[in-house]
């Protein structure tokens, strides 16, 4: 996905300068701080998108008000 995002609109990553947007020690917790995360973005290369469709829409309405 990446490889053929670089390759056909020509952008390039700063690798050198990745931020870590979250740390979460226990395993449920740090999958939901990754759906929330990727749901928010709204440029994103993440396939994972549809997997904020599990969350409870509570949530999705909380994120989308962030």
């Amino acid at each position: 996905m990446i490889t053929e995002h670089r390759q056909e609109l020509s952008h390039d990553f700063d690798w050198d300068n990745i931020k870590i947007l979250d740390e979460e020690n226990n395993y449920n917790k740090r999958l939901l701080s990754e759906i929330i995360f990727i749901h928010k973005q709204n440029n994103d290369l993440n396939k994972k998108k549809n997997d904020a469709e599990f969350l409870d829409p509570t949530y999705t309405a909380l994120i989308s008000k962030t």
